[in-house]
């Protein structure tokens, strides 16, 4: 099926990778009998269990200096806690059901996305200053859902997943791309077809991202300047969510080829995956 590739002008601000490569990787998982955060190290060693309450905790998120961890709750909160699981706080200031937090690079503010409860599908997406906790400040809003989003490393660019119905109902999501400076937002990958996930490399260059383009859920990668589109899995069944190592060599991801949902890890060109999570029960929303 043909991408089309909406055509944009992206200024490369590049920052250096990071070479020393962050061994811990946080996801949701049901292993314990509810969804609950988890942190696993990038050999799959020594898995632990970081929250324990009756409310199911999703998307986990690393703070820039990887010092506080925030996660979203089925009941629309959002906490923040140490990396050790202590010192759980709720980020005050914000109503409604809120989700899918993501932080943006190089400093204390969250970004996350706010379902507001109006006629038919609709979202925001909002920012917050965690040190602050004043009102946040709304800064995407389109007609339909927008989700997933993810900041370039130098906090300047905002990608995000734009869902919409199509004429027959059908599930439709886009990738956006807004320019907080300029203030101005482009498509970035339109199909017609769900393009969802999305996640920026360290170095600025690519942004990986899922999509149902081929038929069932593959991982492929956008690269911004020249642009083109690689796939970097073929499986039967899912493979999706999936998120770059701090160094950009590998990528962490959620896939059922084993059967259920578990935290894969495979190298950035899609080459030697491997199974990092294991159990009875599902696992998820990994950030690394």
């Amino acid at each position: 099926m043909k991408i089309f590739i909406a055509a944009i002008a992206i200024t490369l601000l590049l920052t250096p990778p990071n070479r020393a490569v962050a061994k811990d990787i946080l996801y949701s998982s049901y292993q314990s009998g509810n969804w609950e955060v988890w942190i696993v190290d990038s050999q799959g060693n020594r898995p632990r269990q970081l929250t324990r309450t009756s409310e199911e905790e999703r998307y986990p998120a690393w703070s820039p200096d990887r010092k506080k961890i925030a996660y979203a709750t089925n009941t629309g909160k959002i906490y923040l806690m140490d990396r050790d699981g202590k010192n759980k706080k709720l980020l005050t200031g914000i109503s409604g059901k809120c989700d899918q937090p993501a932080w943006r690079p190089k400093t204390n503010k969250l970004t996350f996305v706010s379902f507001t409860y109006r006629k038919g599908e609709h979202s925001d997406i909002r920012e917050i200053d965690t040190e602050t906790s004043n009102k946040p400040v709304k800064i995407v809003s389109k007609k339909g859902v927008v989700n997933f989003p993810a900041w370039s490393p130098d906090g300047n660019r905002l990608v995000y997943a734009l869902f919409h119905r199509g004429p027959f109902e059908q599930v439709i999501e886009e990738l956006w791309i807004k320019d907080a400076i300029a203030e101005t937002e482009s498509p970035l990958i339109q199909s017609g077809q769900e393009n969802f996930q999305p996640d920026w490399s360290p170095d600025g260059r690519s942004i990986v991202f899922a999509s149902n383009t081929t038929g069932d859920y593959e991982i492929w990668v956008f690269y911004l300047d020249p642009a083109r589109l690689v796939r970097l899995t073929d499986s039967p069944g899912f493979d999706g969510d999936p998120c770059w190592s701090p160094d950009g060599r590998k990528i962490a991801f959620v896939s059922t080829r084993s059967g259920k949902k578990q935290i894969w890890i495979m190298d950035k060109d899609g080459r030697n995956p491997h199974q990092l999570t294991r159990g009875r029960y599902e696992s998820r929303d990994p950030d690394w």
